[in-house]
């Protein structure tokens, strides 16, 4: 599997400081290039791991949470590209355990809350994964539609799912920012665990991408998807959804990452050696059938091969011995005569006339 990849991060056009993090690459932010417009483009194969976090908690406090998760999962990532997506699952989970632990542990120190989403992607050899937590948002592209994978946890998603608002409503509602769930929760407050995606088989070509609800907030998903189909690059992709972002009013941190994957030629698997040693079935099927083929050529040679033309044998002239008879006049004073009745009841016989004797062999 092949991954080509654009991470893009900026403060926007309201806030001073980026709160967001992001990784990308083995790439993360740092407080030196946060607070710039960052952008970050590669390729390479598979595996690979790739998350955003949004942080929350003022202008230290969310940068801090945003950044000790992506550190985090810095720690876990070589253990999660060479895992078995039964422990990869395992490994998410622990990463976020351990990301929330030392979220808790600044927050004990300074005395301060804070806090971030989660929101991770692994692309293995057949398929890519995903995890989240929070409100950033994980999506996928396949056949030129756009699909959510991730769920928003807070307020008004649970209110959108129980009919109470629609879409529209929604993002009007002041519940719209409000989390269920999210990283730097104590122990003795809820436990932390991450929504485990369902698994996305790659075929041929796809799209993923990463969010905060920077972007979310700003762009609503038709148009997310018209981009990204009008997008040939993932390079392109992101800058245009930032600016699309940008151009309906920037108001929060926005952080992007598109993954396109390219399902590559799988190599044919190694072909088993043959025993040079024949078994004894083996044996037995080799004379039965050089038997049925001899057997085959024996009755085609007999039923269509040309066989030499048998000689008649020669004609043998024996000697004829030859003797003649005298010819006699005929008698015909025996013969009765009909009378005129009885020629008219009578077929005609047609009177044979004389030949003499001819040659007759001896016997």
């Amino acid at each position: 599997m092949h991954i080509t990849f654009a991470a893009l991060s900026h403060a926007g056009k309201v806030r001073s400081n980026n709160e967001d993090n992001l990784y990308a690459g083995g790439v993360s932010l740092t407080p030196e290039t946060r607070e710039k417009s960052f952008l970050l483009c590669g390729e390479k194969d598979a595996p690979d791991v790739f998350a955003i976090c949004d942080g929350m908690g003022g202008q230290e406090s969310g940068e801090l949470a945003s950044l000790l998760a992506v550190q985090t999962l810095d720690t876990f990532a070589p253990r999660m590209r060479e895992a078995t997506s039964e422990q990869l699952d395992a490994l998410a989970q622990q990463c976020v355990v351990e990301a929330n632990a030392a979220i808790c542990t600044e927050m004990r120190n300074r005395n301060a809350r804070m806090g971030t989403t989660f929101a991770m992607l692994t692309v293995r050899d057949q398929s890519v994964h995903a995890y989240s937590i929070g409100d950033s948002r994980v999506y996928v592209f396949a056949n030129r539609r756009l699909r959510q994978l991730s769920e928003d946890h807070t307020l008004v998603a649970t209110k959108m799912k129980m009919g109470l608002l629609t879409e529209g409503q929604a993002r009007k509602d002041h519940d719209w920012h409000r989390l269920t769930a999210h990283l730097g929760v104590f122990a003795d407050e809820l436990s932390v665990s991450a929504d485990v995606l369902l698994p996305v088989a790659v075929m041929g070509s796809m799209r993923f991408l990463l969010c905060s609800d920077g972007l979310t907030d700003m762009v609503w998903d038709d148009r997310i998807e018209a981009i990204l189909r009008e997008s040939k690059t993932a390079e392109q992709a992101a800058v245009a959804l930032f600016d699309e972002a940008m151009q309906n009013g920037g108001r929060d941190n926005t952080s992007i990452i598109v993954i396109d994957v390219q399902k590559t030629e799988t190599p044919p698997a190694p072909t088993k050696p043959i025993s040079s040693r024949p078994r004894a079935g083996t044996l037995a099927a080799i004379f039965m059938g050089a038997f049925a083929l001899l057997f085959v050529l024996f009755a085609l040679l007999y039923f269509f091969a040309p066989w030499p033309a048998r000689e008649a044998p020669e004609a043998t002239s024996a000697p004829v011995e030859t003797f003649f008879v005298e010819p006699t006049e005929p008698n015909f004073t025996d013969v009765p005569v009909m009378t005129d009745t009885e020629s008219q009841n009578t077929p005609t016989i047609p009177i044979i006339p004389y030949i003499p004797a001819t040659a007759i062999p001896a016997e």
